[in-house]
């Protein structure tokens, strides 16, 4: 808990820089209308629940489509792609030899690495309360849509036949299900819209399920339901479209 309460002692600062800044300059008249976005964002999460049995931390991208309207509610469409290379069960066990080496089909030393992946699509609602301008403040949002995550085995010399081809699903641990996503944090959109971005705290909550008959290591199914969860910090870089902007705006 340490961790997020310095993530927030930050964030708030920043705010509170920004907030200064704004209120010293002689700012442009400021935009009231529509916006249409496009933001880029990247994250670090941190598992709970069921999945941080499987994964350690993990790393996040996204892209998401957004549109705010004049009242300050937003509604959007975002996906992620969830990544790490921190995996805690090791389910190749039953191909090492007492010396934890695998050996390829071609009899010589194979490698293997265990990979963390998943990715996660939704549609959200929210609302911007404004602090610095009407398009700048404390954001708040909630999603739901599609979350799945699996282990990746990657074979980098392409040499062991037992994880080739559909022989991967049999170790992979594939699960997916229902995804919610609330988000808490602050968005920042100057008037001159060259300084566009948010940051904030944001989980993924998963209710999945297992979705294979069988997994080689355990020798059993895996089709246990699951609550699969992450959280972190996430930041954004936003590419605002205005719809209604002052004539005095445009530059030539």
């Amino acid at each position: 808990m340490r961790v997020f309460r310095n993530i927030l002692v930050i964030i708030v600062c920043a705010v509170f820089v920004i907030s200064s800044q704004a209120q010293k300059k002689d700012l442009a008249e400021e935009y009231k209308g529509n916006v249409f976005s496009v933001s880029l964002n990247y994250g670090y999460q941190f598992p709970m629940a069921d999945m941080k049995e499987l994964y350690g931390n993990n790393f996040n991208v996204g892209l998401a489509f957004e549109y705010q309207l004049k009242n300050n509610f937003l509604f959007g469409l975002e996906g992620q792609l969830l990544f790490g290379n921190d995996v805690k069960i090791d389910v190749i066990k039953n191909l090492r030899n007492d010396s934890g080496v695998i050996y390829g089909s071609d009899k010589s030393y194979a490698s293997v690495a265990l990979r963390e992946r998943g990715w996660f699509v939704q549609t959200y609602i929210g609302k911007i309360f404004p602090l610095t301008n009407p398009r700048s403040g404390i954001k708040l949002k909630i999603g739901a849509g599609y979350f799945q995550h699996k282990i990746r085995l990657q074979d980098d010399l392409n040499n062991v036949n037992q994880i080739k081809g559909d022989y991967r699903k049999g170790y992979d641990r594939l699960a997916f299900g229902l995804g919610i996503c609330p988000f808490a944090g602050y968005q920042y959109i100057s008037n001159d819209r060259r300084i566009n971005f948010y940051i904030g705290i944001e989980s993924i909550i998963g209710i999945t399920e297992g979705r294979r008959d069988y997994q080689f290591d355990t020798m059993q199914a895996f089709r246990d339901s699951r609550l699969d969860a992450v959280m972190g910090l996430k930041a954004g870089w936003i590419l605002p479209f205005f719809t209604e902007v002052p004539a005095e705006s445009y530059y030539y």
